[in-house]
């Protein structure tokens, strides 16, 4: 198992336990950063650079990404098809989780519109004005 703490002059860190509640690992993050469980371990993205581990908490590969404005907080979830899905204050990314290289990038959701990823490749943009939806094979 593994859980986000904030700990007094060490920081926001992740910390990995085993079923007897032993820390196996513990990583230091920063503080605006965003956690998503992938294939073979975990994403962390923040202050503009998106990181991915083994279950280990060991480095396998790490991209920075450059945004307009530092967002307060990053957002990264885990799509249908197991891709990472990366919200910026820019833009979206879709972005093969063992690589970071980015395969999708399609615009951020609006007050009017809004962008959902259903996974492979499939993007729907929904318009609350004309209440209408489009389906993109990206």
């Amino acid at each position: 198992m593994m859980f986000r703490v904030n700990i007094p002059e060490k920081g926001n860190q992740l910390v990995a336990v085993n079923a007897k509640g032993k820390a196996q690992w513990r990583l230091s993050i920063a503080g605006n950063a965003d956690v998503e469980s992938a294939k073979g371990g975990f994403a962390v993205f923040g202050s503009n650079e998106l990181r991915f581990y083994n279950a280990k908490g060991g480095l396998v590969t790490k991209r920075k990404l450059v945004v307009q404005h530092e967002a307060p907080m990053f957002t990264l979830w885990k799509a249908a098809d197991q891709k990472l899905l990366v919200r910026m204050n820019d833009r979206q990314l879709i972005v093969n989780p063992a690589t970071l290289k980015t395969l999708y990038e399609f615009p951020l959701d609006t007050a009017d519109v809004e962008y959902r990823y259903t996974g492979n490749g499939y993007l729907y943009r929904i318009s609350e004005s004309s209440s209408q939806i489009s389906q993109f094979v990206l």
